[in-house]
């Protein structure tokens, strides 16, 4: 699809090509599934850690912190998810397009079933990137005396 060396390449091709909004085509989408992921998870992993304090003496602090990882970033991924296919959309779109033509686009080809296509994938990859991330974080502030 792309035939670039390298990124500095493709950087250069890019720009010379499509100028500044090539290099930022789909920023909005991907700030409107970030910005609400990072806080999603958060929330979702501080409140299942929370509820599910009770069991840490039967699967230990690191399986929790774990699972309740997991969990949030699932859950995380499936509520921002359609931004994600909306932006990917948009990036890949030869001619410039809106956030609106893109999603009327998706949902005439797919239906809604369109803005979750990919969704395993990301969801697995996010959810187990952010959980490793909590539980050695919480090892880590466990082992200076932090927590």
């Amino acid at each position: 699809m792309f035939q670039y060396g390298g990124i500095g390449e493709a950087f250069k091709k890019i720009y010379g090509k499509e100028g500044i909004k090539g290099l930022t085509s789909g920023i909005l989408p991907t700030l409107f599934r970030d910005a609400p992921f990072s806080g999603l998870y958060l929330m979702l992993y501080q409140n299942l850690k929370t509820g599910s304090a009770w069991m840490a003496p039967i699967t230990g602090d690191s399986s929790l912190h774990f699972l309740c990882g997991i969990t949030a970033g699932c859950l995380a991924s499936m509520i921002t998810h359609p931004a994600d296919v909306i932006k990917t959309k948009m990036q890949l779109n030869s001619t410039k397009t809106t956030i609106w033509s893109t999603s009327v686009g998706i949902y005439q080809g797919s239906g809604m079933g369109g803005f979750m296509t990919g969704l395993a994938p990301r969801m697995l990859r996010r959810s187990l990137m952010a959980s490793l991330a909590w539980t050695v974080y919480e090892k880590a502030m466990k082992n200076i005396g932090i927590k």
